[in-house]
């Protein structure tokens, strides 16, 4: 425990130093992790309202499949 939290402290010194590389690798991960959820926002509230609104042959099944989706453990969707 005490080797994560001299990483974390490491970290902030470089945060607070200002140092560029950190300084880009934070920026480009707060950039992807923006892009993604804008993403699967865009996707996922219309399609959820269109799967919540909509009657269709097959409509049980494809409930399923998206409640498996979100049951399914995180190392699953790693693993692929």
């Amino acid at each position: 425990m005490e080797l994560i939290g001299q990483g974390i402290l490491q970290a902030v010194r470089l945060l607070l130093a200002g140092d560029a590389e950190v300084w880009s690798v934070t920026w480009l991960s707060l950039r992807i992790s923006a892009t993604a959820t804008l993403l699967s926002l865009a996707l996922g509230i219309p399609l959820g309202t269109a799967l919540a609104l909509s009657r269709f042959p097959g409509r049980g099944f494809v409930i399923s499949l998206v409640n498996t989706g979100m049951g399914l453990p995180r190392w699953w969707w790693d693993c692929s």
